[in-house]
């Protein structure tokens, strides 16, 4: 999926993106797995590299508590 970064939080290692659909928005919003790849230009990169109103692509899943990160990476 692809959207925007909505929110950061440094502190709990969460971040929330908002994904066009055609009825509105999605809003994916969880904390990064341990094993979460962050990557920008191709390389390496931390959650402090990204920016509230980026465009990035994210991959997620669901678990019994919520939404968890699994991947960040511009378009």
């Amino acid at each position: 999926m692809a959207g925007k970064i909505a929110a950061i939080n440094q502190d709990s290692n969460t971040v929330v993106i908002e994904v066009p659909l055609e009825n509105g928005l999605f809003t994916v919003g969880g904390p990064l797995t341990s094993s979460a790849v962050l990557k920008k230009g191709g390389k390496s990169a931390r959650l402090s590299d990204f920016k509230v109103g980026e465009q990035v692509k994210v991959r997620w899943r669901s678990t019994k508590n919520g939404h968890v990160i699994e991947m960040i990476d511009p378009p």
